[in-house]
C-alpha cells in the first residue's frame, strides 16, 4: 500500500465500445466497417488501433440500433486521460464517426459505462449533419481492476505499479501540491505559472487569452458582416433558396464529418 495521495486516476479496463443509432436507414451503403484508435495522456501517438485491411474489417448493418465494434473478449487496461477516435474504414478512404475523451480520475468508483450523447461527441459538425440522428451515441464499457477509492489516501500495490509505470502519480502529486499549498487565486501569479506548467509544459505556451480574444474578434467581425448583408437579403431570397436546396441535396449524398 501507498499512502499520502489526495486523488489519483483509477486504473480501469475498457471491455467494449458501442455505437447506437449510427445513421438513418436511408444511408447510401448497407454496411459500415468501423474501427477505433486509442490515444493516451494527450499524446498524438496511437496506443492501440483495431484497424485492419478493408476486406478483413468486421462489418455492421447501418440499420442496426446498436453495434459493439469491439470483439467479445476485448480488454484494454488504462488510466488517466484517453481519447478514442472512431472511423469508418473505406475501400479508398476513411471517414471519422466521432471522437470522445475522458479521464478515469473523474469516474465514479463503481461506474461500468460512460455514455456520450451527440452533443458530447467531436467534431461538433456532427450536430449539423443531416445523416446523423439526434439520438446517436457512443458508449464505453469499463471494468474496475480493484477496490481502490481514489479520494482516499491509500493505493493498492497493483494500482501503484501501473500508475508509476505510466508516470501518472508524478503529475497528480503535483496537482495535489498546487491545490493544497496554493489555494485558488486568479491574482496569484505563482499559482497560474504552476498550473500552466502542468497544462502546457512551459508557461509561454499558454495562449488561452490570445485564443479567447481571437474568438471575440471573429464573433464581432461576423456580426458586422451580417448587419452589412441584411440590407441585401430581400434581393437574394430566391437565389439563396435555390442554393440551399442544392446544398441540402449534396449533403444528403455525402457522409463526411
Amino acid at each position: 500500500m501507498l499512502t499520502g495521495f489526495y486523488q489519483f486516476p483509477y486504473v480501469r479496463c475498457i471491455t467494449g465500445i458501442q455505437i447506437k443509432k449510427f445513421s438513418r436507414n436511408n444511408y447510401d451503403n448497407k454496411y459500415i466497417r468501423p474501427y477505433f484508435t486509442f490515444f493516451l495522456r494527450n499524446s498524438d501517438k496511437e496506443s492501440y488501433t483495431s484497424k485492419t485491411n478493408y476486406f478483413v474489417q468486421k462489418k455492421f448493418l447501418v440499420s442496426d440500433d446498436s453495434s459493439y465494434i469491439t470483439d467479445e473478449n476485448f480488454s484494454y487496461i488504462m488510466s488517466g486521460d484517453i481519447t478514442i477516435k472512431i472511423y469508418m474504414n473505406g475501400l479508398l478512404s476513411t471517414k471519422q464517426l466521432g471522437r470522445i475523451s475522458f479521464n478515469t480520475a473523474f469516474l465514479e468508483r463503481d461506474q461500468t459505462e460512460i455514455n456520450f450523447k451527440l452533443n458530447e461527441i467531436d467534431p461538433d459538425n456532427l450536430l449539423r449533419n443531416k445523416k446523423v440522428p439526434q439520438d446517436y451515441e457512443i458508449n464505453v464499457q469499463i471494468k474496475k481492476m480493484c477496490d481502490c477509492e481514489n479520494t482516499n489516501t491509500i493505493i493498492c500495490q497493483n494500482c501503484l505499479d501501473f500508475l508509476t509505470k505510466n508516470n501518472e502519480l508524478k503529475d497528480w502529486e503535483e496537482i495535489r501540491k498546487v491545490l493544497e499549498i496554493y489555494p485558488y487565486n486568479k491574482n496569484n501569479q505563482e499559482v497560474i505559472n504552476r498550473g500552466n506548467k502542468l497544462l502546457f509544459g512551459r508557461n509561454e505556451l499558454d495562449d488561452i487569452d490570445y485564443i479567447l480574444n481571437m474568438k471575440d474578434n471573429e464573433s464581432n467581425f461576423k456580426q458586422e458582416n451580417e448587419n452589412d448583408d441584411s440590407s441585401d437579403s430581400d434581393k437574394n431570397d430566391k437565389s439563396d433558396t435555390e442554393e440551399n436546396e442544392s446544398e441540402d441535396s449534396f449533403e444528403d449524398e455525402c457522409f463526411i464529418f
